[in-house]
């Protein structure tokens, strides 16, 4: 990810996985994205289409 993303946004949460909303780049584009509660550390990994998002909400 090239930029830092900004106010991010717990979707729902299971006891090692959090699904997130997170925004990102100059005009403040929406985008999912998923961490892991349970790796050290824990760190933001956007999803990068429909069937990750879905695979990730079928996770939580």
């Amino acid at each position: 990810m090239r930029e830092s993303p900004r106010r991010l946004r717990i979707f729902n949460r299971g006891p090692s996985f959090g699904l997130v909303t997170f925004l990102c780049g100059e005009q403040d584009r929406l985008f999912w994205g998923y961490i892991e509660w349970a790796k050290s550390p824990p760190t933001l990994q956007p999803l990068s289409d429909a069937d990750s998002l879905d695979q990730a909400k079928s996770t939580v």
